[in-house]
């Protein structure tokens, strides 16, 4: 309640903009939310990634009928461009934590809660977090707790070592740079996990937490990004599935 009446107290004195187009009002105007772009269809059931071709059956992308992810599924608000992009840079880079309640509260529109579910962010570094100034997985998941009605456990999961950013690396080197860095703390036991993010890539990170959390007693892992990355020359998402264009 304190945060949301300075927030609201800082928000009369500075007027928010639109960390898109500059507008009024919102941090993410209703203009600037509208053209979010959805992950295209059909998309997996189990990565939530577009898929151009799926094996008979469960609709499941052959990425996942091959190598099945430590999490049970995944979804994300929209696609890693233009709005979705420009705001979470906002976020994460110019240090604008009030974004995360726009980003939040898209991310928590596409996930059916379990009732029994925890929200558990996935942890930054605590060098990265004084160097941003913000945790914006953190402050994102405490959105999605506020969204769905879950309990929110921060503690749930934790970085043991530093990691190098993964935006350069492919998706072997991401897996590489992940592992063994994060464990699970003991609110995860017995209990499913919605594991919230800001952007969906490849997924190594996300099988990595979900691979931590399992250990650490959880019946199972979802996750909720607010985006998906796809690389639009292509039409391939960044783990190798086939966009379908519409």
């Amino acid at each position: 309640m304190l945060k949301s009446l300075a927030a609201a107290a800082v928000d009369l004195v500075y007027p928010p903009r639109c960390v898109v187009c500059a507008s009024r009002g919102a941090w993410l105007c209703p203009e600037c939310h509208a053209r979010v772009r959805q992950v295209p269809a059909p998309r997996c059931p189990v990565c939530g990634g577009p898929v151009g071709r799926v094996l008979p059956g469960d609709g499941v992308c052959r990425r996942c009928a091959q190598e099945p992810p430590a999490f049970r599924s995944a979804v994300a608000a929209g696609t890693y461009d233009g709005v979705l992009r420009t705001a979470i840079r906002a976020l994460k880079y110019r240090g604008l934590g009030q974004v995360s309640v726009p980003l939040g509260r898209l991310a928590a529109q596409r996930f059916s809660p379990d009732r029994a579910a925890i929200v558990v962010p996935v942890p930054a570094h605590p060098r990265r977090t004084r160097r941003r100034g913000l945790d914006h997985a953190d402050l994102l998941a405490e959105v999605v707790a506020q969204a769905t009605g879950l309990a929110l456990a921060p503690d749930g999961l934790v970085r043991v070592r530093a990691t190098a950013p993964q935006f350069a690396l492919d998706p072997a080197e991401r897996r590489r740079n992940v592992a063994g860095a994060f464990a699970a703390g003991r609110p995860v036991r017995d209990r499913t996990v919605l594991l919230v993010d800001d952007v969906h890539t490849t997924g190594a990170t996300a099988n990595e937490c979900a691979i931590a959390l399992l250990r650490g007693g959880a019946i199972a892992v979802d996750v909720c990004t607010v985006a998906r990355a796809i690389l639009p020359s292509t039409g391939l998402d960044a783990a190798g599935a086939v966009a379908v264009r519409r």
